[in-house]
């Protein structure tokens, strides 16, 4: 029972704590110039397959998919993993 507290109160944590990094993180007042253009972007795994969207600079987006592609591989890693060891222990009985 008292694992299950912990557990709840780490998740918690963590999130009031990406909550309080990116407020943190908002600029308070961006200069608008002429010059400026917005460049956004991010990645979205669903399963094994990475999303990966942006706009703007291509320089900006570049790492983005090598972000999506080193994720896509660590969590095929775990994936093929977790078959190994599961057919393991379906040998084992």
């Amino acid at each position: 029972m008292r694992l299950t507290i912990i557990g709840i109160l780490v998740i918690l944590l963590g999130i009031t704590m990406v909550i309080i990094g990116s407020l943190s993180s908002m600029p308070t007042s961006v200069p608008q110039t002429a010059s400026s253009q917005p460049s956004v972007g991010g990645v979205v795994l669903i399963g094994p397959f990475p999303i990966i969207f942006g706009y703007g600079n291509s320089v900006q987006i570049t790492p983005l998919i090598a972000l999506g592609v080193v994720f896509t591989l660590i969590v095929l890693a775990f994936y093929l993993i977790n078959i190994y060891v599961m057919r393991k222990m379906a040998e084992n009985r």
